[in-house]
């Protein structure tokens, strides 16, 4: 669902959700369908897109991470999250890159030009990755649900999520003012140059 709701960009819990999903799962089958089902769900009202293959293999790739021991403590769980996040950068751009359909050329250069134009949005990429996986990681942990702080806990989250939100409105504005210039959406003539 928040991938349906307005968002900054990239700035959604799937990437946390597959590496819970990675650590909940004893059935790698069961840990690969809920974040994909996800995804597919929401695709189907956002619309298709031809790099789907790179952002389905990124999460099932966080999926597997998440069946390493990052979720043993906080600085685990925040390595494991930027790992995904980094992960997901690398693998959905070279999708992007290779599906052909962003006018970058078919050499390194191009993807070399596809991976910079796609680092102003990272940051919500691992923001939204970070928070959500603290998020999950201090409502999974006992002494947590001990203690009855799931209040205070889902307070944190909402402060982090609302600070991730308006740390990405001026990015996210940047993007949009450079794409228009022109800077990242060249013009191209007849021959692809």
């Amino acid at each position: 669902m928040f991938r349906l709701l307005p968002h900054p960009p990239n700035f959604t819990p799937t990437l946390a959700v597959a590496l819970l999903c990675g650590v909940c799962y004893a059935r790698l089958g069961a840990a690969l369908a809920v974040p994909a089902g996800a995804l597919l769900l929401s695709d189907l009202v956002l619309g298709g897109y031809s790099s789907a293959w790179g952002v389905y293999l990124a999460v099932a790739l966080c999926v597997a991470l998440g069946r390493l021991p990052v979720w043993r403590n906080a600085a685990t769980c925040a390595l494991g999250a930027t790992a995904a996040a980094t992960l997901f950068f690398l693998l959905s751009n070279f999708a992007v890159w290779w599906s052909g359909d962003h006018f970058y050329a078919p050499t390194a250069a191009g993807l070399l030009a596809c991976y910079v134009a796609a680092v102003p949005f990272f940051h919500n990429t691992l923001l939204s990755t970070l928070a959500f996986s603290l998020l999950f990681f201090l409502l999974a942990r006992d002494d947590v649900r001990r203690a009855a702080a799931k209040p205070a806990a889902a307070a944190a989250a909402l402060a982090l999520l609302l600070a991730g939100a308006l740390a990405g409105l001026p990015a996210q504005a940047e993007a949009r003012d450079r794409a228009a210039n022109g800077l990242w959406r060249g013009s191209f003539d007849i021959n692809g140059r």
